[in-house]
């Protein structure tokens, strides 16, 4: 009962009581699905008579020392679907949990997370480049589709925010850069490139001006992922 009690809850019952936050609706989730699991549910049925209007009210003491969040916090849905299918249960998921497990899977299907953190300005690798390229096409088709009566949630709209922003992005550096010497695995800017020829008096202000919408493109994005995990930040 201990493992499954950790398994499901992602902590130990005495860290679980010393924690003063919870994001609520996960934290019911969570509690609903560990009950039809791994509880017989016609135990502790003479307990019920202890929950008196007494017994609750002992705990107002205690309110403000607990928070509920509507913060996300991200989880393996995947193999909680599976051990609760092997119970004979199927855990319900809100669309915004499955868009954001989406969104998450895609980040590291297709190296967002290094695309982002590469520099342009000296070089980008093209594979990166075509990833880039397909988790937009992927998240248009798993998400801004798929979930389309979903369109007012917040999540839905922040997920959508950085497949179109990272889609503004890629089209920057496709009118800013080309293969190096002919190699299509890797791309450097014009500026470094055979396009880039002084003595037709070409100057530094194109180089500037790419630099200003890479650092541009680059906070957008991490702000977008930011509002979509908490605060945590894209950038390395």
């Amino acid at each position: 009962m201990r493992e499954s009690f950790e398994k499901y809850f992602d902590a130990t019952k005495d860290t679980l009581l010393k924690k003063g936050k919870f994001v609520f609706h996960k934290f019911l989730a969570r509690a609903f699905i560990f009950t039809v699991v791994t509880v017989d549910n016609r135990v502790g049925k003479d307990s019920i008579k202890q929950i008196s209007n007494d017994y609750i009210n002992s705990f107002i003491k205690d309110k403000d020392t607990i928070q509920l969040s509507d913060e996300y916090e991200i989880q393996n849905i995947k193999s909680m679907a599976i051990e609760s299918m092997d119970k004979g249960t199927l855990p319900v998921f809100s669309a915004s949990e499955q868009i954001l497990e989406t969104f998450n899977k895609a980040i590291h299907a297709y190296n967002i997370i290094d695309f982002v953190n590469s520099d342009p300005m000296i070089s980008l690798q093209a594979n990166l480049l075509f990833g880039a390229i397909d988790f937009v096409e992927d998240i248009n088709l798993k998400v801004v589709r798929k979930f389309f009566e979903n369109q007012d949630e917040k999540t839905y709209k922040n997920v959508k925010a950085f497949a179109e922003t990272l889609k503004s992005y890629n089209s920057c550096l496709g009118h800013h850069m080309e293969p190096h010497q002919g190699d299509i695995n890797t791309f450097i800017p014009f500026y470094r490139g055979t396009h880039f020829k002084p003595e037709q008096g070409v100057d530094y202000e194109p180089n500037v001006t790419f630099e200003n919408e890479v650092l541009n493109y680059r906070r957008a994005l991490d702000s977008i992922y930011s509002k979509l995990f908490d605060g945590k930040s894209l950038i390395i």
